[in-house]
């Protein structure tokens, strides 16, 4: 220090020039000091925060990362994406040259016998309208064939390969025919059904163009129709399916409990509807082979023309449908419990994972009544933190306590190391 020089003045040898830098460099010193003190306090301060912040939310976050880890809910409503195998020079050819024989010759050819057979369909089911009456029994009898016909075009434009295994249930005479179930992948479920046998539907009435296809077209299914209205009446349409299913010159039902289209890799929980209406129950057991095409009509990606479509320009369809043997409800069985070991025998016959998910789930969305509620539970948690953050030892406002004392004096600080340095060389 016996040689620094500040500018042009020697602090060894003048008086003066020492009783103005050296209160100015402790100046600097103290503030240097103070502001390091306080980004630290702040750091904490920052740091306290957000722990706290963090562990009210680490709750929320939980919540979060459980739903999408462990979501099996939606695995039931995935399409299954083909393994690709043209992946190498020799293999892509042939790929190729099936894609375009499948949408430039099969597809063409598939459309042609699905227009041609709608012509027929209709040509025969007006000319039974205008010459059978509407309660002849062989008005109903060829409404039927030709229905049935129908459906068979159908399954030729997919080239479908089904196979059926088992026979229906027959029930003795006095006897209900009894209310058939199966597992549900698409709507082509029902025509596959229809093709074998005269099955009675269950769906809501509709107007305009649907609704003449349910009066005229496929009266003669005896299909059974409900208003909106009626929907929500339980006792209603249990006391109409019911009447349908004890009728012994009817159809029988023909209902999926699952209410919604699954991929045929999972079976979701069967509404108990039917199960309680003293009835027997006959399962089938529908599965499909994903080799060539998938089946799964999934409503929310794709509409029911295009998925049609999808089925006409793939190599075949394979299916086996299964009738199982009719199950009666149990003296000390609920009709839940019934309808869970329907469920169990239809799974395990057609190779499904049999889970308790809830398929009208899969149209259901959180209602804004519910979301603006759990914001109000977050920002209250929130503003607890906030408010125990400011009562606590931490206090935003207050400056930290640099020397050990909190006097807010202008008594300067005690000489720093530097002025004692100084003053000896002097």
């Amino acid at each position: 220090m016996d040689s620094a020089l500040i500018g042009d003045y020697d602090l060894k040898q003048s008086p003066s020039t020492q009783a103005f830098i050296l209160p100015f460099m402790e100046k600097k010193i103290l503030e240097r000091s103070i502001r390091k003190k306080s980004y630290q306090h702040l750091h904490k301060l920052d740091g306290k925060i957000a722990g706290d912040v963090f562990t009210s939310c680490i709750k929320l976050y939980g919540e979060g990362m459980n739903s999408i880890m462990d979501d099996n809910f939606w695995r039931c409503f995935e399409s299954k994406k083909p393994k690709a195998w043209n992946w190498n020079i020799y293999l892509w050819p042939v790929w190729a040259a099936g894609v375009v024989f499948r949408y430039f010759v099969l597809f063409p050819i598939r459309l042609v016998v699905f227009l041609l057979g709608w012509v027929l369909f209709f040509i025969g089911m007006f000319t039974v309208h205008f010459m059978l009456d509407k309660e002849s029994p062989k008005r109903q009898h060829y409404e039927s064939k030709f229905i049935s016909m129908m459906c068979g075009v159908f399954c030729f434009t997919w080239g479908a390969v089904i196979r059926y295994h088992g026979s229906p249930y027959k029930p003795k005479p006095g006897q209900p025919c009894g209310i058939y179930v199966a597992n549900h992948t698409s709507m082509i479920d029902a025509i596959i059904m229809l093709q074998c046998r005269g099955f009675s539907l269950v769906g809501q009435k509709h107007k305009g163009i649907v609704g003449y296809l349910q009066e005229e077209v496929i009266s003669c299914l005896q299909c059974v129709w409900f208003d909106r209205g009626e929907i929500k009446d339980r006792a209603i349409v249990a006391k109409k399916l019911q009447d349908h299913a004890m009728a012994q010159d009817r159809n029988p039902l023909l209902v999926f409990p699952e209410g919604t289209c699954v991929n045929n890799e999972y079976c979701i929980q069967f509404k108990k509807g039917v199960f309680q209406l003293g009835v027997p129950i006959c399962p089938v057991a529908i599965k499909y082979n994903k080799m060539f095409v998938d089946p799964f009509w999934n409503s929310r990606k794709q509409s029911f023309v295009m998925h049609l479509v999808e089925l006409m320009t793939s190599w075949c369809l394979i299916c086996d449908v299964t009738f199982l043997e009719p199950q009666k409800r149990k003296d000390d069985e609920n009709a839940v419990e019934f309808a869970n070991r329907v469920k169990a025998c239809i799974s395990k016959k057609a190779r499904l994972k049999s889970v308790d998910f809830d398929g009208y789930m899969k149209h259901w969305k959180p209602s804004e009544r519910f979301i603006n509620m759990r914001k109000k539970q977050f920002a209250s948690g929130l503003e607890k933190v906030f408010e125990r953050v400011k009562t606590k030892d931490l206090d935003i406002d207050a400056p930290p306590d640099i020397d050990g004392s909190n006097d807010d004096s202008d008594t300067p600080p005690s000489m720093s190391p530097y002025t004692h340095q100084f003053q000896r060389s002097r």
